[in-house]
């Protein structure tokens, strides 16, 4: 009976095998399908904030270096003014400078126009216009055709002020020449006149006003300076300009891109007919820009909402009829005297796609394929989550800014395609962008997360310094224009093949270069970088020689130093503005070297540290053992010539090796100190090498060592009193 019972208990309390298994299998199933679920949730979620950052970033970038090239614009325009003596004179000679300019307005399509006002009352002025502005121009009254614009204000010897017109054509050839005029237009009184010449020390911006000469509303970039007669020179552009700049980055009509500044004026948005209010009609038609907080727009108000309680921001979200949009405030680079704020908005959803969606509506089929096929469950969970995974991967290398590789996948679900399509345009767009960014170091304040604080870190480096030879005098027998076109040609070859050997170039000082390896970003071999580069450099400055000959031009012989050693690299300055860069005794002798060119004749110089290291590879001759100015110690010295093997237009020849042996043993005879022999031996060298400069130096040297010999206990070091 006992028996009995307990056997009827024992089948109360327990399942069925298939029961149990089923259940069991089914359980695992479901904790898994959430688990999936819930992952490609999270993992959507985090890459769409990434992606949303990323683009907000790389929005905001653009719109500062449009801002930054009005900057570059109006120094480069300052300089060329500042070298003509008359037109600091405020005399009206501008046609010495004239040319410069014009080439100038054509490399930088986005000016508008370029003025000067000086400080007696005359005015000029230089348009440039597009192949959109035949409007305008007849409004200006130019002939078809015009290209440019000059308009000219001064004092005639009656003391009346006239204004004279000038059109031209693309080739600079006059179209039409307008008579004497009166006018009553004085830049004296102009605010941006008045605001740059209150603060003579930097670039003021106006806040928006209407164009005299045009019926443009815009902003004004100035800029003093002080000569004879003291001035401002300015450029503008246009709130439509500018807008239809913002129309152009933005993907869809959901995305909100705007500009405004510190006293809520919209200075540009991607809806232009926002920008301006219009009062009037006609002749009485009255413009004046808009104010952000006039835009009925949701989105806007509620970001500006946040922007009014904490300032700027990176990201936060903010919910509009249950969408849920992420928006950024970021402040624009600063001006004298005034402040530009951008903001971006846009729809989470955007970059998310539908995947979580996707996902739980999937769940149950999921359920039932795996029961019915496990394999093809697998593949396909594979073939949904990789792409996730290489999405979660590039987001990473795009925040890293490792931006060398397309991305090369697809999805057969379109929403991940669709994502995948819109994060290799982004990554296609920073790398475009990268090239005018300093890579390494926006890598690096990237990974940072954070503030960029000064300080740096002890690392072993190598450097090299470039210079030309005789540049003072080529700068004062070249135009400006053409020194531009010849830098701009010359830093192009060098500092691309710098970067193609994993160097960083830190600064250029005139024509010259200052680049390092291993560091920021570690690399092995840097020792042979520095001198591959180096060995490249030279190759394309000679072939950059013979092309410049054909064409008439200056040719330039540039001299490298390459050192290696410890350097302290990190970020040096102030807390409001700091430059990462390289610095310690290696940096100085790494430049030293350079200059030790001139003193011997020769074309690369480097130091016994860079032999030690790369004397297989490379064909070096000993020079000297020297002691630079400014160096701590003395160092061996020797002439980079080439390559063992490699590239044949690095490859050393027979006749090279044949010299580096004969120095050898000739400056072995010099080495001994037995300065008769040493004499016969360098004179036996110079014999069958009669060019080499080097030789020459020591031939002198050993000359005077006969007359007057060193004292015994001399260390056989040179050293070098001046730079």
């Amino acid at each position: 009976m006992g028996n009995t019972s307990h056997s009827r208990s024992l089948g109360r309390s327990r399942f069925s095998v298939f029961i149990t298994i089923l259940s069991i299998f089914s359980a695992v199933v479901l904790l898994i399908s959430a688990a999936v679920t819930l992952t490609n949730y999270v993992q959507t979620k985090s890459a769409a904030v990434d992606l949303a950052s990323d683009t907000f970033s790389a929005a905001i970038r653009r719109i500062s270096e449009q801002q930054e090239a009005l900057f570059s614009t109006l120094i480069f325009f300052s300089e060329i003014y500042s070298q003509d003596p008359d037109v600091l004179a405020g005399k009206g000679a501008m046609e010495n400078v004239l040319p410069a300019v014009l080439r100038g307005l054509e490399m930088n399509p986005h000016v508008f126009q370029i003025y000067t006002g000086y400080e007696n009352g005359d005015y000029y002025q230089i348009f440039s216009f597009g192949n959109d502005d035949d409007e305008m121009i007849a409004d200006m009254g130019g002939p078809p055709g015009t290209r440019f614009a000059i308009h000219e204000i001064t004092l005639n010897d009656d003391g009346l002020r006239e204004v004279f017109w000038r059109y031209l054509d693309r080739n600079q050839i006059d179209l039409k020449r307008t008579s004497a005029t009166a006018s009553n237009y004085d830049p004296r009184i102009r605010g941006w006149y008045k605001s740059a010449r209150a603060r003579p020390d930097g670039i003021v911006r106006t806040p928006p006003y209407v164009f005299a000469v045009s019926p443009e509303v815009g902003i004004t970039f100035a800029r003093a300076f002080d000569g004879p007669i003291k001035g401002t020179i300015g450029t503008d552009i246009t709130l439509d300009r500018l807008s239809i700049f913002l129309q152009s980055m933005r993907p869809n009509e959901n995305h909100r891109l705007l500009v405004f500044d510190d006293e809520m004026r919209l200075l540009g948005s991607t809806d232009p007919d926002q920008v301006l209010k219009r009062s009037g009609s006609g002749d009485d038609l009255e413009l004046a820009p808009a104010l952000v907080t006039e835009l009925n727009d949701p989105v806007i108000q509620q970001t500006l909402q946040v922007f009014a309680r904490s300032g700027p921001f990176d990201l936060e979200t903010v919910s509009i009829d249950g969408e849920v949009y992420l928006a950024t405030v970021a402040r624009n680079i600063p001006t004298e005297g005034a402040a530009d704020y951008i903001l971006y908005a846009a729809p989470r959803s955007e970059f998310e796609g539908s995947l979580a969606g996707a996902a739980t509506r999937s769940l149950l089929p999921g359920l039932l394929v795996l029961l019915l096929a496990t394999p093809a469950i697998v593949y396909l969970a594979r073939l949904i989550s990789r792409p996730l995974t290489g999405l979660s991967h590039e987001s990473e290398l795009i925040r890293s800014f490792n931006l060398n590789d397309s991305i090369n996948m697809s999805s057969p679900v379109r929403e991940i395609d669709a994502l995948i399509t819109s994060m290799s345009h982004m990554k296609n767009t920073l790398r475009e962008t990268s090239k005018f960014v300093p890579k390494s170091l926006v890598k690096d304040i990237l990974e940072s997360e954070g503030r960029v604080e000064v300080g740096g870190k002890k690392l072993h480096v190598s450097v090299l310094f470039t210079e030309v030879e005789g540049f003072s005098d080529i700068s004062e027998s070249t135009t400006a224009e053409d020194l531009m076109v010849h830098m701009s040609e010359y830093f192009d070859e060098l500092v691309s093949l710098i970067i193609k050997d994993d160097g960083t170039v830190d600064k250029f000082v005139g024509e010259s270069i200052f680049a390092y390896w291993n560091a920021p970003l570690p690399i092995d071999q840097y020792q042979r970088a520095a001198c591959m580069s180096a060995l490249s450099c030279r190759h394309a400055s000679e072939r950059l020689n013979t092309q410049w000959l054909l064409e008439g031009r200056t040719p330039w012989k540039t001299r490298f130093g390459i050192h290696a050693g410890d350097v302290v690299v990190g970020n040096v300055g102030s807390s409001d503005r700091t430059d990462y860069t390289v610095i310690g005794d290696t940096v100085n002798i790494g430049s030293r070297l350079e200059g030790l060119n001139k003193f011997y004749g020769t074309r690369i110089l480097a130091s016994g540290q860079i032999v030690d290291v790369c004397r297989d590879e490379f064909l070096f001759r000993r020079i000297d053992r020297s002691l630079p100015k400014g160096a701590g110690k003395p160092l061996d010295i020797y002439e980079l010539l080439g390559m063992h093997n490699g590239p044949e237009e690095y490859r050393v020849s027979s006749e090279q090796k044949k010299l580096v042996e004969d120095w050898a043993k000739t400056y072995a005879v010099y080495a001994s100190r037995d300065w008769a022999e040493a004499l016969d031996a360098m004179e036996e060298f110079l014999g069958k090498y009669p060019h080499d400069g080097v030789a020459k130096i020591y031939l002198e040297r050993i000359a005077e060592f006969l007359i007057e010999p060193p004292a015994s206990n001399w260390d056989g070091i040179m050293r070098f009193k001046k730079k």
